[in-house]
């Protein structure tokens, strides 16, 4: 923390709660065309659209790619099974349904820009997607409009998904690609997902949490120190796999410094009633051992946050977890210095 903290900041307490975003799906082609025919009043209201070569050079601009009618583009779903919802932690790019139980499945659908059909007042000019009819491992899905507005590199809002607050970053966000392209888009991150992160792009990797997905591709962060980012780069960003991390209950140790830590993690272990019941000498000893422990602990934590970022929380399952490979390393080495000193007394 001492690295990121500015000096006037108290440490914080507490980690900031982030609640992960409920699982969201959107509708079946079929279910989107029934909607928009039969509640055409709900369908977001869009001003008159402008000129046509000024609204293709703000979505060229927004995207960094030319952009003209009749361009082909290849756009990311998600097929998943009936019924089952599109589990932000996979993917935050949209979803469509089957019948099939067993059946969940990736793609890249085909689509055509056919026309330019007016102006959101928040996302700007909105364009008609026509996609393919598409047929998935024998599995028929009909084509369909879309109303999308580019908003950055590779990605655009979906309307119906930004007003029913679904798809990516609860705002409709989705991935695309010039069809018949090969390039490999970084994976969109679900609010919640654990990172970790360089804050204000320093060289460490600190810990947090993805809070938001902004239009042009970065992510608004808080970190578990309690500081926050609204728009870091995804190149930037680190995913840390949920099975590194040990859930522990609200409580923590806050500290500055790993000796800080080490400290604290001493005092307590001192101050518990096992030790307190040990006589003089045993708890001499005890303390004296739990001292030459503490290079051994700061390796272990050091690589915990090599792991998991810089300011992460550690919790008492993280040192249940750390202290049986501290002590076996502790024994290795005090058997090594005997066997040192046997030699020099053989001399």
């Amino acid at each position: 923390r001492p690295e990121k903290r500015e000096a006037e900041e108290e440490i914080e307490q507490e980690a900031p709660k982030v609640a992960k975003c409920e699982d969201v799906k959107e509708e079946t082609p079929a279910e989107s065309t029934e909607a928009s025919t039969g509640a055409a009043a709900d369908a977001p209201k869009l001003l008159p659209p402008r000129n046509i070569g000024e609204a293709l050079e703000v979505a060229t601009k927004a995207c960094g790619q030319t952009l003209d009618i009749g361009c082909r583009l290849e756009v990311s779903w998600e097929i998943v099974e009936d019924g089952e919802e599109a589990e932000k932690d996979d993917t935050l790019n949209s979803s469509v349904e089957t019948t099939d139980p067993n059946f969940a499945q990736h793609v890249w659908w085909g689509c055509t820009l056919k026309e330019l059909v007016g102006e959101h007042a928040e996302l700007g000019p909105v364009w008609k997607l026509v996609y393919d009819n598409k047929n998935v491992d024998g599995k028929d899905f009909p084509s369909e409009d879309r109303n999308v507005a580019f908003c950055g590199p590779n990605l655009f809002v979906d309307l119906e998904s930004f007003e029913s607050e679904v798809g990516g970053g609860n705002s409709g966000i989705m991935q695309w690609r010039p069809e018949g392209s090969t390039m490999e888009l970084p994976t969109l991150l679900p609010i919640g997902q654990r990172v970790k992160a360089r804050f204000k792009g320093l060289s460490d990797m600190f810990a947090g949490r993805i809070a938001g997905l902004n239009r042009d591709g970065s992510y608004s962060v808080h970190y578990e120190d309690g500081d926050q980012e609204a728009s870091v780069l995804r190149e930037h960003i680190e995913v840390v796999d949920e099975d590194d991390v040990e859930e522990d209950g609200p409580e923590e140790i806050v500290a500055e410094s790993i000796d800080d830590f080490f400290q604290m993690f001493t005092e307590q272990v001192l101050g518990g009633d096992t030790f307190r019941r040990l006589d003089p000498e045993k708890q001499r000893l005890a303390a004296e051992k739990l001292g030459q422990l503490r290079p051994l602990f700061r390796d272990e934590l050091e690589k915990l946050m090599e792991t998991r970022g810089k300011g992460t929380t550690v919790t008492a399952e993280d040192i249940r977890s750390m202290l049986p490979r501290i002590m076996q390393r502790g024994r290795e080495q005090q058997a090594g210095i005997g066997a040192t000193q046997r030699e020099v007394e053989g001399y």
